[in-house]
Order: structure tokens, then sequence, then C-alpha cells
């Protein structure tokens, strides 16, 4: 009777909403957008057009697929969902709208739509099966009331008329007139039987027009008029005679009733297709497993029964979720704490809590790999490393919201079916336990395998100084009751009047509104007007306070930078008192002449003084938590990535020390900014520091008489 094709093939979102007297097609999708965005700690949700969205929130029509268009930046998926549910949850759940964000993939929808317009065909074969009997009285009447002479014989525009044809024709043109005159009658016939079946049907299927029975009906009289209709085999006929006409139409309507026998013993075999073909439709509705959304909802909430346990100091990190089919939990702690760890083994339901000392931990993976260290890569060639920082940078935000055990990316390498190849290294929190509402992690990215190492991040805020007024590299500085950070590279603005010097530093140590300069990705002097006031202190220890005011951020960045999309914390910080002598520039170290693997590295900072690392690559991405409770994170892409050697390259309160590359054994051109590390596989996240002079208008320097580095 008809066929169901690419039912889920494609999906076409539509943004245009029909008015509620309109006939709509049956699994139609319609969207409305919103954008969840953070504002003062809280999640806002802003519908993209108020006039639409209250449109689409009230039109709950039979048969149809309404989407909400979820957008959001630097937030989990699961949380900007929810939030959105409970905003609407009354018309979501009575109204069956489904909620989806853009960096869902779009099965679901797909599945929703086939599976509205399946259940529409379903109620169509229904009502047609039970309505043959009908079907068969108007077919009667309406081949009564068209089906005679006088009705085959009335001219008609759309056809040739008689006159048309020339007084002696061939057999070939006897046909054609035939069939012409065949044509208009059936069009006629077909035209009154669909009208009678429109009006019968009207009230019972939605969109008949959409089954297209018009033009089926015609076919299938055509197949049968012809199999029942003769004509005289005579090559010349006066085809215009008066004679000739009434033979056709007395022939056409002769043939009335055997038309109607067969018409009527198609309809009796339509019944057993279409039973079959409704059979064939239930069982494919069946088989589209639907996700139920009132129960999906019920496991995001899951999430916010947690969030008050952060609350503990020693708790770095938590994550909740199934593990092998059981509630889980795993949380990292800064050191062994029995007050924390008791409060989660209080929690219910959980079967599998896993604690891990993130210090003890990282000494013990430490020491191992210095044991077979091997710093051979098959990522050096540059072409290769080049396309997976492609890949890395294309998919990190999107890999960062969809999964929130997800810390930290990069080019890597693994053993595939015993050889070392390429890879997508994926940094996680577990390589096992899947989070409230998230999908396993990804197997595959743009077709690169992913290998799963599970670690932690976290930025290096958090000890001796000599000089007050003019800190060294490495020397403890940031905002009281803040942070503590190490200053890095000294530095001077470009053109101005009078020398401004001082010192870069990592944004989250110096800046207090870092985070509304990530949000709005914007440099502080297009973002605050005016002098941004925050004053930087000298030394800054733990529960040390007698420090001095040193000087003030003058500018600064928290982000990815530019078009590229360049990870980028830092902040330059004005001395108040200008330090006497000269300034020379040094040259920075261009990533032309950089080996990965083989170059080495030295940096000072404010915890671990001097240290030597590796440089292994510059497609590191790391993402650290914005505010655990609404699902808020900031990432940071394209870094160097720096790897411990003998002793841990850095810790807390290294957060801004200047990275130096190093050449035949001493420092000499700067790198970047180190400012966040993954804890367990200790290595080191840098922004480069030509972008960051490139951003801020500076250059590196040395005073007239260097630090001994």
């Amino acid at each position: 009777m008809f066929e169901v094709k690419s039912l889920s093939r494609k999906v076409t979102l539509n943004y245009t909403f029909k008015t509620t007297t309109e006939s709509h097609e049956p699994g139609k999708v319609y969207v409305a957008d919103v954008t969840v965005t953070c504002e003062k700690k809280q999640l806002i949700v802003k519908p993209k057009d108020s006039d639409d969205w209250e449109r689409f929130l009230q039109d709950n029509r039979e048969n149809q697929v309404r989407v909400i268009l979820i957008h959001s930046k630097s937030l989990r998926v699961i949380e900007a969902k929810l939030k959105v549910y409970k905003e609407y949850k009354t018309v979501i759940d009575s109204g069956k709208i489904f909620l989806q964000h853009v960096y869902d993939d779009y099965e679901e929808i797909s599945k929703l739509s086939a599976h509205s317009k399946m259940t529409w065909l379903c109620s169509v074969v229904q009502n047609l099966r039970n309505n043959l009997d009908c079907l068969n009285t108007i077919l009667e009447e309406d081949m009564d009331r068209v089906l005679t002479e006088e009705n085959i014989l009335t001219p008609s525009q759309k056809t040739r008329t008689f006159s048309d044809f020339p007084e002696i024709s061939t057999l070939g043109e006897n046909k054609e007139f035939i069939l012409s005159t065949f044509e208009r009658t059936l069009e006629e016939l077909g035209s009154t039987i669909y009208s009678e079946i429109s009006k019968h049907f009207e009230s019972q299927i939605n969109s008949l027009h959409l089954l297209n029975l018009k033009r089926r009906i015609h076919g299938v009289l055509i197949h049968i008029l012809i199999s029942n209709l003769s004509w005289s085999e005579s090559k010349n006929m006066n085809v215009n005679s008066e004679e000739m006409r009434e033979n056709v139409a007395r022939d056409i309507s002769s043939k009335k009733n055997d038309i109607l026998k067969d018409v009527l013993s198609a309809i009796a075999a339509t019944d057993d297709d279409l039973k079959n073909v409704s059979l064939k439709l239930n069982t494919a509705i069946s088989e589209l497993k639907l996700n139920d959304q009132i129960e999906a909802v019920k496991t995001w909430k899951k999430r916010e029964e947690l969030h008050g346990l952060v609350s503990h100091p020693s708790v770095l990190k938590y994550i909740a979720g199934q593990k092998d089919n059981n509630p889980a939990i795993k949380v990292y702690l800064s050191h062994d704490d029995t007050e924390a760890m008791n409060v989660f083994k209080q929690i219910p339901e959980i079967t599998c809590l896993e604690f891990v000392n993130v210090a003890e931990k990282s000494k013990e993976i430490f020491e191992a790999e210095k044991e077979h260290m091997d710093y051979s890569s098959i990522l050096d060639e540059s072409r290769v490393r080049t396309k997976l920082g492609e890949i890395i940078n294309k998919h990190a935000e999107k890999l960062y919201a969809k999964y929130s055990s997800i810390v930290g990316l990069d080019a890597g390498s693994m053993y595939i079916e015993g050889e070392m190849q390429p890879c997508i290294v994926i940094y996680s929190l577990d390589k096992d336990l899947i989070p409230y509402g998230e999908d396993p992690l990804p197997k595959t990215i743009d077709g690169w395998h992913c290998d799963v190492r599970e670690d932690i991040v976290m930025f290096g805020t958090c000890f001796d100084c000599r000089q007050i007024f003019y800190p060294n590299p490495g020397c403890c500085i940031g905002l009281p009751s803040f942070g503590i950070g190490s200053a890095g590279f000294l530095a001077k603005l470009k053109g101005s009047g009078s020398p401004v010097t001082g010192f870069l530093t990592a944004a989250h140590v110096a800046a207090k509104n870092w985070t509304d300069l990530y949000d709005f990705n914007e440099l502080l002097s297009n973002l605050v007007i005016g002098e941004c006031g925050d004053e930087i202190v000298h030394p800054l220890l733990p529960g040390f306070t007698d420090y001095k005011i040193i000087g003030k951020v003058k500018e600064s960045f928290c982000g990815n930078w530019g078009e590229e999309g360049i990870g980028m914390d830092a902040a330059f910080v004005q001395n108040f008192q200008p330090q006497d002598g000269e300034y020379s520039e040094l040259q920075i170290a261009d990533e032309n002449i950089l080996q990965f693997n083989v170059s080495k590295v030295m940096k000072r900072g404010g915890s671990t003084g001097e240290t030597e690392g590796l440089l292994t690559g510059n497609t590191l991405s790391v993402c650290v938590d914005k505010d655990f409770s609404f699902g808020g994170f900031y990432y940071f892409a394209r870094c160097f990535s720096i790897e411990s050697i003998d002793r841990p390259f850095f810790e807390k309160g290294d957060s801004g020390s200047g990275v130096f590359l190093m050449e035949n054994g001493k420092p000499t051109k700067p790198l970047g900014i180190a400012f966040a590390k993954l804890l367990i596989n200790h290595n080191t996240a840098v922004c480069r520091i030509d972008k960051i002079t490139e951003a801020f208008g500076l250059s590196v320097c040395q005073n007239e008489e260097p630090m001994e580095i």
C-alpha cells in the first residue's frame, strides 16, 4: 500500500513552527534553542527567541518531535540539561519534549522521529483495515457516476481533443487517442474517489495527504483499466468520427463491472498486505528502544546528591557513577584523612569505594617509571604530532563537557596489535567508572585509538625569598587570602615612554577576576575600565603576614588565545618601584628548533626551587573544575608538556614559574609559564611565552646583573 523510507537516515531540525491549525508532517523535528550560562555561581537558562519559545512550548500536537537544543560553554552537558529540565519540568514532562545538547549525537532524535512516523503509519494502516467495506461502497458509487458514456465523451482541456487527430490515422495514433480519452476519464474518477475517501477519513487520519493517495489511486486504476480495455485493430479509421468516439466511450463504460470486480479483488488482497505492514511496523517500533528521559533525569540528579561532600580540604576530587554495573565512588585525597573517608563510607548503596592518596600514588608511579623511562617516541614525525594536535584541539571542549572524568588530552603512542602506533592519550580520573548520566569513554576519536591513563589535574597555587621589592623568578608571590604562586620571567612593556617593568606569573595566582577573563575570553585591559587594583605581595608564605605590596596587575589573560586557541594562563605584574639598571631582552625559544623527547628544560618555582624536566610535546590539553556544584570547568589547549626526570618538576606553589629551554646544560631561552600539573603521571602544563608576549606587548628580559640559574 505504501513504503516506509529513510525513517532515521538523517534528521532535519526545523526552527519554523507551524500554527496550530496547519497540518504537519508526522515525525518532523521542531527545535527551540536555549543557552545555559553561569552568572554569579548560578546557572541561568536563556531562550534564544522568546516568541518562538512560547509557541514551541504550547504546541503539543501528536506525532511531532519537539527538541530543546541546549548550548553551553565550559559546562558539563549533564548539568546543563538538568538545569533546563528543572526550569521547565512541567511542560517538558507533559508535552513530551526531548532535551538535546549540541554536543550529544543525534541518534536518539532520529529514533524519536522514526518512532513518531511509524506510530502514525500504524494508526493509518489500522484505520484503512477497519474501513475496507466503506472503500468498496465508495468505489461502486463513484464508478457508477463517472464511467458513463456521456461523461466519457465530455471534452477535457487537459487532454488532446478529437480534432487534434488527422482524419486517417495509423493504429498507433488510434491507441494514442484512446489512451488520451482514457487518461481524462481516469483522472476524474481518481479525483472523485480521493475526494470521497478524504471526507470519510479526515477525522480519523491526520495528514492524510502525506500518503499521496490521489497519485496511488490513479496508478492502480490505470493498471486495471488497461488490462480490461480493447480497441479496433484496424490501421485506417476516422478517429474524429462520431462512431469512433461512441465506440471508445461504450468500450470503457461496458467494462465498468469487470473493472470494479478487479478493483474490489485488489482491495481484498490489500487487507492481508496491510496486516503484514502493521506487523512489521510494530516490530520495528519495539526494536527502537527509546531512552526514558524521566528515568535519565533521576540518574542525573544523583550527581547533585554528593555535592556537599567536597567541603573537606583534603578532598581534591571525586567522581560517582557505575563501575562494573555497581554504584561506585572514587575519591582523590591530598593525604590520608580518616574523617573525610568516613563521610564517604556512610553513603548508602555504594558498593565500590576507592580512595587514592595522590601524594603516595604520585611517588609510587614516579619511582616505578624512573627505572625504565624510554623517551623515544613514534610521534617524532612532526606531521603526525600536528595532526593529532589538531584533532585534540577540535574535540577538547566537547570531550570535557561530555565526560566529567576526563582531565587532560595529549598526543601519544601505545601498543596496538603488537606494534607501537600513534594515539590520543586521555587522562581520566578512572578508566572504567562511568559517571552518572554519561557514556563510557571513547575508544577512538576521528579514527585514532585512545589510550586512557588515570590522573588528576590541579593548578600549582599554594616558599625562601630575599629581595622584598624585586622578586626573582621563583619567588613566592600572590594575593593575600587568594593563592600563593611563583614569580616567573622578568618583563618590560614595549613602546612605553618611561620603562614599565615587572614580572610574569599565572593569572589564577595574581588576578581576582581571572574567571571573568576566561568566561569573556578577553584581556584584562579590554574587560576592566581604569586600573585593575589587584595588588601583589611578596613574600607570601603560609601563615606569614609580614609581606610587602610590590606591584599591581597591569595585564592578564586566562583561556584559549586567538584563532588558534592557544591555552594561556598569564598575568603581568608591574613593579611599584622601578628597578635600577638596564634590561636586556632575552631571545624566546623558537618552536621550530625544539626536539620533543630530547630537549631538556629548567624552571625555578617557589615550592620546588630549580628543577629539570623533559619537553615531551606541544599538544597537551588540561581541564580544571570551575565549580563542582554546577559542573563548570576551565580547559587550556595546545600547551607544552614537561615530564619530570630525577624529581618532581612542578608542585603546588610553582604556578607562574618561568620555564627555560636548556642548551649545552644551561638554561638559555624562555619557553613558557608553568601553571598546572597531572599529579600522578608528573606531566606539567606550560603555556607559551611567545603567545603571552605577543598578547601583552612585552619583552622578556634580564637585568644588568642576571640571576644565576
